[in-house]
């Protein structure tokens, strides 16, 4: 048994302080730059996209700093976009509440999104209602500059995608846009 195994199975472990503790584990390993694509190889994806999925929002914040760090591997995103990794993302920034009781978790979360908009797969998986409602709320007054840069660049990258445009438009998009356009950033 490898210690990623270890980690894994201590995840699962009906104790609540174990699994955070194996969760700030996975996230720690995460931060050095050298083990990211060994994470993806040992199956961490579809760990912390559990972890996300979580109703404790303590996990929040260690399963969204990890998702970040693997959204930064290329070869992980499509294994993300496969694993459900938008749709957790996406179902976690639409039921914060402003401001966020934990700032980090739609900051990473805006970043992963960010990442993995680069990624043609996940642009199309992105280019739907609910995940570009969920980009918008981030856009604007009542976000800090750097949650409005990095959702106005992901948002960018997923109107490639043609119907993308149209829904921007549907959820209200289009006035936030030109608000932020006529003023400026916030900064």
């Amino acid at each position: 048994t490898t210690t990623s195994q270890k980690l894994i199975g201590l995840l699962r472990s009906p104790e609540a302080q174990l699994a955070d503790n194996a969760m700030m584990c996975i996230t720690s390993s995460l931060f050095q730059g050298n083990n990211k694509e060994h994470a993806r190889e040992e199956g961490f994806i579809p760990v912390v996209i559990g972890q996300l999925k979580s109703t404790l929002p303590n996990r929040h914040k260690d399963a969204s700093f990890s998702l970040m760090c693997l959204c930064g591997v290329e070869a992980a995103r499509d294994e993300i976009v496969n694993a459900g990794g938008i749709a957790a993302i996406v179902d976690v920034l639409s039921s914060l509440a402003f401001p966020p009781p934990i700032p980090d978790v739609p900051k990473n979360l805006i970043v992963s999104l960010q990442y993995l908009s680069i990624n043609e797969k996940a642009r199309v998986v992105m280019s739907k209602k609910d995940c570009i409602q969920a980009i918008v709320q981030y856009i604007g007054p009542k976000t800090d500059s750097v949650f409005t840069d990095r959702a106005l660049s992901t948002l960018g990258n997923i109107c490639l995608v043609k119907e993308a445009k149209e829904i921007v438009r549907e959820v209200g998009g289009i006035p936030v846009l030109a608000s932020i356009y006529s003023t400026g950033s916030q900064d």
